[in-house]
């Protein structure tokens, strides 16, 4: 993907229940899986670490363990009005949007990002579909529902399903990796 694209593409890349559950009171409903936490990492950093991109709200910041802040090996970009980076030590892989997924990628295009993903959290990613840039949705599907009270917005009739893997389990948990790309 060359950087002059990202004036059209974009992933998001998430993990929904059965109901499109995606979060819990700030944090994940389901128990820890392993295997969608590596698929993430290693679909977003990619083949070439600290040159693809990671966009999040700020609750989706605030739900990362302050260990993990920022997400290595990426660039990580927040959608906030209020967030600051001054005064936290953070590396230079922070950075915060003020207007939304279109400032996100006008960074990225001036970072010379490689690949960007959305990552959430719920109105950021209703942002994002709707955006014609998204071309495609990166989603583990986890099954059962889980009480939740962020959703991944309805996608479907804009997207179609072109790739799942088998099922995975962990933990009496039910999971599959599936690719949808824009019509």
């Amino acid at each position: 993907m060359n950087v002059t694209s990202y004036e059209r593409n974009f992933t998001c890349i998430v993990a929904a229940d059965s109901n499109n559950g995606t979060g819990y009171q700030g944090s994940l409903p389901w128990p820890r899986l392993p295997a969608d936490m590596a698929f993430f990492k290693q679909t977003t950093v990619g083949e070439s670490p600290n040159r693809n991109a990671v966009v999040m709200g700020r609750k989706t910041w605030d739900s990362i363990p302050v260990k993990f802040r920022p997400l290595p090996e990426r660039i990580n970009i927040v959608l906030s009005s209020t967030m600051t980076v001054g005064g936290e030590n953070y590396s230079t892989n922070l950075y915060v949007c003020r207007n939304g997924i279109d400032d996100a990628i006008s960074l990225a295009e001036d970072l010379c990002v490689n690949e960007l993903f959305v990552i959430g959290g719920g109105d950021v990613y209703a942002q994002a579909i709707k955006d014609p840039r998204c071309t495609r949705i990166l989603l583990t599907r986890i099954s059962p529902a889980f009480k939740a009270d962020v959703f991944f917005p309805e996608f479907q009739k804009d997207f179609t399903c072109v790739d799942v893997s088998p099922y995975r389990e962990h933990k009496e948990i039910s999971f599959t990796f599936e690719e949808w790309k824009g019509l």
